[in-house]
């Protein structure tokens, strides 16, 4: 199965995607959100490339869990995906941190701070492919 991670931001969206096993999130690129919806084009492109199965999205939240504005920004952008790409399965995936952890590593290989703006969200993106990967089997296997 090939897996697609979206970490949804106010200007870019960073992608990355699995390997057939799961265990392998790579970093795919980071997809700029214009006012047309281009994005939504973008991600349908790297879907049919990839024959991705299962895309998921990095939803954030605040400290106590709960959800605000920006949770529902990204709920949005998922259910107009869903109109475009209504035969691919949807997950969630708390995201908080994960921007935090990008930016570390991005710090630690040296790059500078135009380098982790430019790539933090593709990054964050591999963090929320991992969580979803590394999380519990729901059938209880």
């Amino acid at each position: 199965m090939t897996i697609l991670a979206l970490d949804h931001g106010e200007k870019r969206i960073g992608a990355a995607f699995s390997d057939l096993s799961g265990s392998v999130a790579l970093g795919l690129e980071t997809i700029e959100v214009d006012d047309c919806g281009g994005e939504i084009e973008k991600v349908r492109e790297i879907v049919e490339k990839r024959g991705v199965e299962t895309i998921v999205v990095g939803l954030p939240k605040h400290m106590d869990g709960s959800e605000g504005q920006r949770a529902r920004r990204v709920r949005g952008f998922v259910k107009r995906l869903r109109r475009v790409l209504p035969d691919v399965r949807y997950e969630f995936v708390d995201e908080r941190y994960t921007s935090v952890q990008a930016n570390r590593v991005l710090s630690e290989e040296g790059a500078d701070r135009d380098a982790r703006k430019k790539n933090v969200d593709r990054v964050a993106a591999q963090f929320i492919l991992r969580r979803f990967c590394d999380r519990p089997d729901d059938t209880g296997a």
